[in-house]
């Protein structure tokens, strides 16, 4: 291979990588009620990841694991009503 036909295929390389599109994210702060950042919510097409601030993010953390399948009962009956919370 020459040196012309290595450029081309490192050109159409990079052209590629342009042409792919990137995820979109949609990011949300969460704050408590002093308006202090206590987590972060970055959501794309293929994931959503949550990151909870230090200090307390850990032992947040396993309150939430405790009360997520909870959560997301009630989010499912959330999403199978009218729109209103039956928990609420």
């Amino acid at each position: 291979m020459n040196g012309d036909e290595r450029f081309a295929r490192a050109l159409n390389a990079a052209k590629w990588r342009e042409e792919t599109k990137r995820p979109i994210r949609k990011t949300f702060e969460i704050k408590d009620i002093a308006g202090r950042s206590i987590a972060g919510i970055r959501a794309s097409d293929r994931d959503v990841k949550v990151t909870l601030a230090k200090p307390l993010g850990g032992a947040f953390a396993q309150f939430l694991a405790g009360r997520l399948p909870g959560l997301f009962e009630e989010f499912r009956s959330f999403e199978a009503g009218d729109g209103d919370s039956k928990n609420s």
